[in-house]
């Protein structure tokens, strides 16, 4: 999968957009100590903790969607990173719903390629949530042709106002390899980068809408090992 230095870069003013709320806090409450002492008590102290637990597991979610590396080989990778979205989603406007029992297509050989693409398509779920809601996480595998299985994951976006914007959604439909002919930028480089990924799996994304939801669908061939 090949991306230009136009979608790096937006991509990065992304990352340290959704970085920047949690490094703030954390600095407001350290100025606020050194202001206030001992009476600032534990509301400052509360505040850097939960700015600094937020920070982590944002950096170890964005490390794993769009870095080479960021698991620990301990766990089967699946669980590893259901573990990390569920900490990423952890007490913010958007609620994750992603049950072990509704993902029983995922087995212990799943390619990272495909993880990365649902952790990504949760990205793009939580713009499609202006006013919060949840997103529901389910797959769905059948059987084909030496000894290959198709998977099917679906992220469903569900929440009071749930929409996804024209140029987000226009991104993810593009065939294009090429960003040229999109408007991008850090808003809706998410979906182009949806859109590449499940490219380099063979694979599109299906976008269905309807009031208050809106669904995404890839199909992807996982291999039997």
């Amino acid at each position: 999968m090949l991306v230009d230095m136009r979608v790096t870069q937006l991509l990065s003013s992304r990352l340290c957009h959704d970085l920047i709320g949690p490094v703030s806090a954390v600095q407001n409450g350290t100025e606020l100590i050194d202001e206030m002492g001992s009476d600032a008590g534990e509301d400052a102290l509360r505040l850097i903790s939960m700015s600094a637990d937020q920070l982590s597991a944002r950096l170890a979610f964005f490390r794993v969607a769009f870095g080479m590396g960021g698991l620990s080989g301990v766990k089967p990778m699946v669980v590893e990173v259901r573990e990390i979205a569920i900490a990423y989603f952890n007490g913010g406007r958007v609620a994750l719903d992603w049950k072990k029992e509704k993902d029983t297509s995922f087995d212990l050989n799943t390619p990272l390629s495909i993880l990365k693409l649902l952790m990504n398509l949760l990205l793009v779920g939580i713009d499609a949530l202006p006013r919060g809601g949840v997103l529901f996480v389910s797959s769905e595998g059948t059987s084909i042709n030496h000894g290959e299985s198709e998977i099917s994951i679906v992220v469903r976006a569900v929440g009071v106002g749930a929409h996804l914007k024209d140029d987000v959604f226009s991104a993810i439909l593009s065939k294009k390899e090429s960003n040229a002919d999109h408007k991008l930028n850090a808003h809706n480089v998410h979906g182009f980068f949806c859109q590449r990924l499940a490219a380099s799996l063979s694979s599109t994304i299906e976008i269905t809408s309807n009031k208050d939801e809106v669904s995404f669908v890839a199909n992807v061939k996982q291999p039997k090992i």
